[in-house]
C-alpha cells in the first residue's frame, strides 16, 4: 500500500502514473479538490486519452487516513471548459465512452464487481447512509 503525506502528493503520483504519450488530459473531480481528505475519503480522477482502459482503483494512506482513488478513462475529443475540479495536466473535454469500455469479460467484471464494492463501502461509512450500504450489499453478491 502506498503512503503519501498529502492530498498534493497523491495528485503528482496519479498525474505520474497516468502521464503517457496519447494522454491530453488528466483531472481530479469532487470534493477531494477543495476538502481535507479524511478517513474513507475518495479521488476520483479523469484521463483523457486515446488508449481504451478500464476503471482504475487504489486504496493509499494519506497522513494515516485510507483512501480510495478512482479513475475513469475517456476519449479526448471535444474541448470543454472545467466547471469544478482541478487540472493537473492538459485540456479537460467532454467524456466520452472509449468504444466497447463499458464490456466486461468475466474476470474484468469480478474486479469491476469489487473495486464497486468498495466505493460504496467507503461512501457508507462517510455518510452511515444505508442506501450506499445496501449498493455495496449488491456488489459483494456478485
Amino acid at each position: 500500500m502506498k503512503h503519501f503525506e498529502s492530498k498534493k502528493q497523491v495528485f503528482e503520483y496519479i498525474k505520474n502514473k497516468f502521464l503517457k504519450k496519447d494522454v491530453k488530459g488528466i483531472l481530479i473531480e469532487g470534493s477531494s479538490v477543495y476538502k481535507k481528505l479524511k478517513n474513507f475519503s475518495d479521488v476520483d480522477f479523469v484521463v483523457f486519452n486515446k488508449t481504451k482502459i478500464k476503471p482504475y482503483a487504489e486504496i493509499v494512506l494519506v497522513n494515516g487516513k485510507i483512501v480510495l482513488i478512482t479513475g475513469y478513462f475517456y476519449l479526448a475529443k471535444k474541448s470543454k471548459k472545467l466547471e469544478k475540479g482541478l487540472i493537473l495536466y492538459g485540456e479537460c473535454f467532454e467524456e466520452i465512452e472509449h468504444r466497447g469500455n463499458l464490456k466486461y469479460t468475466p474476470k474484468e467484471r469480478t474486479k469491476r464487481n469489487k473495486q464497486m464494492f468498495v466505493d460504496m463501502l467507503f461512501k457508507y461509512l462517510r455518510s452511515k447512509k444505508l442506501n450506499y450500504l445496501n449498493s455495496a450489499n449488491k456488489y459483494f453478491k456478485k
